[in-house]
């Protein structure tokens, strides 16, 4: 393989101490409440009640007033010539940001905007009280409080079908842009370092152990294979699972992207492990299917073929597609054994495309099984299949998992439990599971 120094022209290298980081840039942190249950009316109608609570809590966490604003709303009068309260807006300019409020006295509710930046000084923990004590000197009782990192040091978030996601507080050290995608590296106090590949988490220094463990090894035990092929996996996670199997002969990875490959073979050296360097380890960069169909023209077959791929979206929805469904068949031997992740169990918006897959594969394949991983940074019970034109034996392999080495997720017992699918699994996602 060839050897390439980082960071190169597309990719930007973030280091650097990470307090010195905080004062040094425009990170700050804002807050959002909705406050639903005001007891105290005097906050709601008249500005000038907030004045004094407000400059009491600026001064008490170093906070600095250069400005205000405000703007009071008045409806009509009534027969009596009274007029009916209503509520105001104001902000509170601060040197270091400001605060906004908005009320709305007929339904005992405001809202409070609160954001301050670290440039000079780490404010973190000063905002965070200084709204505790706004909100109970207003005599808020019920509010709903939301947390954001702005600037450089943001929460990482893994969106999962645009209805939910994962956030994770981290620090960016690399940004890279491929020709295909963004590729970035982040350090997060729960995970470790963490791979995100076009928005989406890949794998973490904590975990990605309880997802490459097993796609690799389910399908390798299963046919005893010699000949293996990563259809993506350019981060080197799958291939240093497979050449842990001492009867390995040739491993064969076809990666779309060299930039994966690279990003990470430099700044995370665990995934890979040294498996790059390995004579048995052939990767080949270009289109996978293009890929695969040569290997099969050439005349060989795998015994396993892992599908470490990214979920399907329009572009790579043909890796997912019956026409590749078909590939796969012919490209294993006969004893071969394909394998792919499905998706998150329960989730409403992997239903449909785990159901899809699922439909194709058991279109092509005579033998397909679903079992599953728990991997905490894609939000929980994990599904992976299994697929082959022979029964699938699961039964005996205990001596060679235990030769294996010391696994993190992987064990005898556990290899028995990922095929037990819980009912309501079986049920909404598996309906048709085969044994």
């Amino acid at each position: 393989m060839r050897n390439r120094q980082l960071p190169r022209t597309g990719s930007t290298a973030l280091r650097g101490n990470r307090q010195s980081r905080i004062m040094d840039s425009m990170n700050g942190l804002h807050c959002l409440v909705d406050v639903q249950r005001c007891t105290k009316i005097a906050f709601l109608t008249d500005v000038s009640a907030w004045h004094g609570i407000v400059a009491q809590a600026l001064v008490k966490h170093g906070f600095t007033q250069v400005g205000f604003a405000t703007h009071a709303f008045e409806g009509e009068a009534g027969a009596d010539g009274a007029k009916p309260q209503h509520g105001f807006t104001c902000t509170w300019l601060l040197a270091e940001s400001h605060i906004a409020l908005h009320t709305w006295p007929e339904t005992q509710s405001y809202t409070l905007d609160a954001y301050v930046c670290n440039f000079s000084n780490n404010n973190e923990a000063g905002v965070r009280s200084m709204v505790l004590d706004l909100l109970f000197a207003s005599g808020a009782k019920e509010h709903y409080v939301q947390w954001a990192w702005r600037g450089d040091r943001p929460l990482v978030l893994d969106e999962h079908g645009g209805e939910h996601g994962l956030w994770y507080r981290g620090e960016r050290t690399l940004v890279s842009h491929s020709a295909y995608q963004c590729i970035e590296i982040w350090n997060t106090k729960e995970f470790g370092q963490m791979l995100k590949i076009g928005g989406i988490v890949m794998s973490t220094q904590r975990d990605e152990a309880f997802y490459h463990e097993p796609l690799v090894h389910v399908p390798m035990l299963l046919s005893d294979a010699a000949n293996v092929v990563v259809l993506g996996g350019g981060d080197g996670g799958s291939v240093r699972e497979a050449l842990k199997h001492v009867g390995v002969e040739r491993v064969d990875v076809f990666e779309l992207d060299w930039a994966v490959v690279e990003v990470t073979r430099e700044w995370m050296p665990w995934l890979d492990a040294g498996a790059w360097a390995d004579p048995r380890v052939h990767l080949q960069i270009d289109d996978g299917l293009v890929l695969l169909s040569t290997y099969i023209q050439e005349g060989r077959r795998a015994d396993a073929l892992v599908l470490d791929l990214t979920d399907p979206d329009p572009r790579s929805s043909p890796l997912y597609a019956p026409a590749a469904m078909a590939l796969y068949r012919e490209s294993l031997s006969e004893r071969g054994v394909l394998s792919l992740h499905l998706g998150l169990a329960l989730i409403e918006s992997d239903k449909e495309r785990i159901a899809s897959t699922l439909s194709a594969l058991r279109a092509t394949f005579a033998h397909v099984e679903v079992y599953w991983s728990i991997v905490p940074s894609y939000g929980g019970m994990w599904l992976m299949a299994v697929a082959s034109q022979q029964p699938l034996v699961w039964e005996g392999h205990g001596e060679r998992l235990e030769a294996l080495g010391s696994l993190q997720w992987l064990s005898p017992a556990m290899l028995s439990a990922g095929r037990a699918l819980p009912p309501v699994v079986q049920t909404l996602l598996v309906p048709q599971n085969n044994a």
